[in-house]
C-alpha cells in the first residue's frame, strides 16, 4: 500500500464525519488558517516512515491536529477541546471501521493527545496526536528493476 493510498483512507474517513468542516494534509509548516471557512479542520501531517526488510513491514508515521476556533473571550476553550477529541476518536474509529477486512492496513495509536493554542490568525485550540500505520513490505513488487547499478543508471539517464 502506498503513501498517497494510506492517505486517501485517512481522508475519506475525516470527511465522513459530520462534524468536520475541513481536511487537509501536507507538512505543519504549509498549515495555514487564512483560507479555512470552514471548521473543524482535520490537518494530516505525514512524518516519514521506518522499512524492515527482514520483517517485511513499512511503518508509516503520522501526526493528526484537529482544531476549531476559539472565541475571543475564550469561553468555549473546553467545548473546543471536547469537541476535537472526541473528533480525533472518531475518526481512527472510522478508519479501523473502514478497513477491517484490509491485510495491507494496520492502525496503530499509541501516544497521547496534547492540546495546543494558536492565535497567530484565528484564535485556534485543538488536539495534536501521534499515530503509525503499518502495510506489507513487498520486496517483489519492485523486484523487475534488477541490480542497484540499473537503478543508478536510470536516475543518471533522466
Amino acid at each position: 500500500m502506498t503513501l498517497n493510498q494510506i492517505i486517501k483512507k485517512i481522508q475519506t474517513a475525516a470527511e465522513s464525519h459530520k462534524m468536520v468542516g475541513k481536511f487537509g494534509v501536507g507538512q505543519q509548516s504549509n498549515l495555514t488558517v487564512e483560507n479555512v471557512e470552514y471548521y473543524p479542520l482535520v490537518w494530516l501531517y505525514p512524518d516519514g516512515f521506518n522499512l524492515s526488510t527482514t520483517g517485511n513491514l513499512m511503518t508509516y508515521n503520522f501526526a493528526l491536529l484537529v482544531m476549531d476556533r476559539v472565541f475571543e473571550s475564550e469561553s468555549n476553550v473546553i467545548e473546543v477541546l471536547s469537541d476535537t477529541a472526541q473528533i480525533i476518536a472518531d475518526v481512527f474509529a472510522l478508519i479501523d471501521n473502514n478497513t477491517q477486512d484490509d491485510e495491507d492496513f494496520e492502525l496503530v495509536v499509541t501516544s497521547n493527545a496534547s492540546p495546543f493554542y494558536d492565535a497567530k490568525t484565528d484564535i485556534l485550540s485543538g488536539y495534536a496526536i501521534n499515530f503509525q500505520v503499518n502495510t506489507p513490505y513487498l520486496f517483489n513488487t519492485f523486484h523487475h528493476i534488477g541490480s542497484f547499478a540499473d537503478i543508478v543508471f536510470v536516475v543518471c539517464e533522466l
